[in-house]
């Protein structure tokens, strides 16, 4: 900081522009989980990887702690997207089996609807200048790998797969965090 005295003498104070706070990591034990959560809702062999797919994905977690990261999503949201994969795993039919992608499919959509159903909380984001997650901040969050056309359709295909349950209250929240405390390291 410094200090200039002006024609009448009062002090002026000078302090260099803050810069924009970066979004921490999240807990390592949130994100594991996160993917375990993801990859018990339905079988994807790795073989089902398309002749046809150009793209090829990451590995799941990787991803996740690189979206999240550059996001800067709270963990409320996560803890949010949890317990909405949680509803589309009583939704799917027994013995549905996924194709190759699909959980980074569930892992974008969850996390995006997440993030929208809490978009009006003062907490979320409010220790940095990230703007808030939307389809097209998503798709250059995933570096081209899916298209602004992609992320809207999983968002709304998963909205169909939960039946449109996007409400979680503290109740809903309190019997996931009970139920999943091991795993979450909340012993």
């Amino acid at each position: 900081m410094l200090c200039t005295a002006t024609p009448n003498n009062t002090p002026q104070y000078y302090s260099p522009p803050a810069s924009p706070t970066l979004p921490q990591r999240l807990p390592q034990g949130l994100t594991d989980f996160f993917a375990q959560i993801i990859c018990d809702i339905l079988p994807t062999p790795s073989s089902l990887q398309s002749k046809s797919s150009i793209v090829s994905l990451p590995e799941l977690l990787f991803f996740i702690e690189k979206v999240t990261h550059r996001a800067g999503v709270s963990c409320k949201v996560i803890v949010y997207a949890m317990i909405y994969l949680e509803r589309a795993k009583e939704a799917l039919p027994k013995g549905a089996v996924g194709n190759y992608g699909t959980t980074h499919r569930l892992f974008l959509a969850s996390l995006l609807l997440a993030s929208k159903f809490l978009e009006a909380d003062a907490d979320d984001n409010m220790f940095t200048q990230l703007p808030r997650l939307n389809g097209k901040r998503l798709t250059d969050l995933c570096g081209g790998i899916y298209t602004l056309r992609d992320i809207n359709t999983f968002e709304s295909s998963f909205l169909k797969l939960i039946k449109y349950r996007c409400w979680v209250d503290e109740h809903d929240v309190e019997n996931f965090l009970r139920k999943n405390s091991v795993q979450l390291h909340f012993y």
